[in-house]
C-alpha cells in the first residue's frame, strides 16, 4: 500500500478508535462511581463497622427471626412482651414464618461477620439489578448503557438510597425478581422467584403475571417451590409450632388493616391524604379518599392487563419488564406501609424508558412518553412540601409508568425492532460493546 494511504488508514483508524477509548473510560468512571455510591450509602465506615445503631434493619433480621422460633409468638401480638425488651423495637414484624426460617443462618454467625455478609448482599443485589434491567431493557451492547443505569439510579436515588442505608431487603428480594424472570431455565427460575415471594409477598403478583404470559413451567416451579419453603418452619418447630406462627401472622397481617395497624406505619398513602387534606388521619374524608386512590389504582393495574397484548415468553424482554414492573407495583399501594423503598423498582423501569428515550429507531412521540416518568417523578419529589407526601409521590408516580408503559406496550414495545417504528440499531448508542 501506498505510504500516503497507509498514513491516512491509520489517522482514520485512531479517529474511529478515540470515541470507543473515550467511552471506556466514561463507562469505568461510572461503575466506580457507582461502587462509591453503594459504600456511602451502606454507610462503611471502618471506625463503626459493628455498632448496632449503624445497622439498623438488619438488627431485626438477625435477632427477631430465631426469638420468634424460640418464642413461638410473633411480637406484634404480645402487649409488653419480649420484643420490648429490644432497644431498637419499634414496628411489627410483618415477615411470614417461611421468611424467619430463611434469616436463621444469620444468626449461627458472629454478628459482624453476618453484617458484613449482608452488606455484600446488598451490594451484589445493587449490581445486579442493573446487570439485569440492562440486559432486559435491550441495552446490553450499547456503549452507553453505564450512562442509563446511573440516570436510572440517580433518578431513583431516594428509593435505592434508602433501603442501603437502612439495609433492608428491598434490592434482594428484586435481585431475585428479575433473575427468577431473565434465567431461560423454568425451573431454577421458578425457585427463584419462590425465594422472592416468600421473603415479600409483593411478589405473589407474579403468579398472575406468569399465567398470563403463558410461561406455565416456570409457573408450576414457582408454585411448587413456594409451597416446599414455605414448609421449612415445621423442620424447626415442628407441624403444630409452625401452624400455631402462621396462625399469628395472619392475625398480624389482619392487624395491619384496621385502624390500629394503620396508626403504627409511619409512612403511608392514608398519612399522605390526610396531610394533602389538612384533616385528621381517622376522618371519614381521609379513609374514603384513600379508599378511592386505591380503587382508582387497581383499576388502572386491570385495564393495563386487559387492555394490551400479552409478550412472547421467551424473546419480548422489554415487554416482560415493563409488566413485571407493573405487577410489582400492583399491590404496594395497597399496602398499610408504603415508604420509600418500596419503590426501588423504580429503577429497572427507568432503565427501560431511559433506553426507550435514547433510542432513535423509535418515534419522537414514544421517546417523549419514555422519558416523562423519570422527569416526572424527580419534579414531584423536588417539589414536595413535607414528607408526609412521600407516599402520594409514589402513588403518582406509579400511575405515570404505568401509563407510559401502557402506552409503549401498545405500541409494540418488544416486538418494534421487526416493525415500522424500529429499523435498524441505533447508530449512536449499540455499534461496539464496551468491555466492562
Amino acid at each position: 500500500m501506498p505510504s500516503g494511504l497507509t498514513e491516512m488508514a491509520e489517522i482514520t483508524s485512531r479517529w474511529a478508535a478515540a470515541p470507543e477509548a473515550r467511552w471506556r473510560q466514561l463507562n469505568a468512571a461510572i461503575v466506580v462511581g457507582l461502587v462509591f455510591f453503594v459504600f456511602y450509602y451502606l454507610g462503611v465506615r471502618p471506625e463503626s463497622f459493628s455498632e448496632p445503631p449503624r445497622q439498623v434493619d438488619f438488627q431485626y433480621y438477625y435477632q427477631v427471626p430465631r426469638l420468634v422460633f424460640d418464642k413461638l409468638e410473633y411480637p406484634s401480638l404480645i402487649a409488653d412482651g419480649w420484643h420490648a425488651r429490644l432497644s431498637f423495637w419499634h414496628t411489627i414484624w410483618p415477615y411470614m414464618p417461611s421468611a424467619a426460617a430463611l434469616l436463621i443462618p444469620l444468626s449461627t454467625l458472629p454478628r459482624w461477620l453476618a453484617f458484613g455478609l449482608w452488606l455484600a448482599l446488598q451490594a451484589g443485589s445493587f449490581f445486579f439489578v442493573l446487570l439485569a434491567s440492562m440486559r432486559l431493557a435491550g441495552c446490553t451492547e450499547w456503549k452507553s448503557r453505564w450512562l442509563i443505569a446511573a440516570a436510572a439510579v440517580l433518578l431513583a436515588e431516594n428509593p435505592v438510597g434508602w433501603d442501603l442505608r437502612n439495609h433492608n431487603t428491598n434490592l434482594i428480594y428484586l435481585a431475585l425478581v428479575l433473575a427468577g424472570i431473565s434465567t431461560p431455565r423454568p425451573w431454577l427460575g421458578g425457585f427463584l422467584l419462590a425465594l422472592s415471594c416468600n421473603l415479600k409477598l409483593y411478589s405473589a403478583s407474579l403468579f398472575a403475571g406468569l399465567a398470563w404470559w403463558r410461561d406455565y413451567r416456570r409457573l408450576v416451579a414457582m408454585l411448587a417451590f413456594t409451597a416446599s419453603i414455605a414448609l421449612l418452619p415445621i423442620l424447626l418447630v415442628g407441624f403444630s409450632g409452625s401452624a400455631a406462627l402462621m396462625r399469628q401472622w395472619f392475625a398480624t397481617m389482619l392487624l395491619t388493616a384496621t385502624d390500629t395497624g394503620d396508626a403504627l406505619a409511619h409512612m403511608s398513602l392514608r398519612r399522605s391524604v390526610a396531610a394533602i387534606v389538612a384533616s385528621d388521619f381517622a376522618s371519614p374524608a381521609v379513609y374514603w379518599t384513600w379508599r378511592a386512590l386505591q380503587g382508582l389504582w387497581l383499576a388502572a393495574v386491570c385495564a393495563y392487563f386487559a387492555a394490551l397484548p400479552r409478550p412472547a415468553p421467551a424473546n419480548d424482554d422489554r415487554a416482560r419488564l415493563a409488566d413485571t414492573c407493573v405487577l410489582l407495583m400492583a399491590l404496594l399501594p395497597l399496602s398499610t406501609l408504603f415508604g420509600p423503598y418500596h419503590a426501588v423498582l423504580l429503577v429497572p423501569a427507568f432503565v427501560l424508558l431511559l433506553s426507550v428515550a435514547l433510542d432513535d429507531r423509535f418515534s419522537r412521540e414514544l421517546r417523549i412518553v419514555a422519558i416523562a416518568p423519570p422527569l416526572a417523578y424527580e419534579l414531584l419529589f423536588l417539589c414536595m412540601p413535607s414528607w408526609e407526601l412521600r407516599s402520594a409521590v409514589f402513588y403518582l408516580t406509579f400511575l405515570i409508568v404505568l401509563a407510559a408503559f401502557a402506552a409503549l406496550r401498545a405500541s409494540g414495545l418488544g416486538r418494534a425492532q421487526q416493525g415500522r417504528a424500529v429499523v435498524s440499531a441505533p447508530p449512536a448508542l449499540s455499534t461496539a460493546a464496551v468491555e466492562i
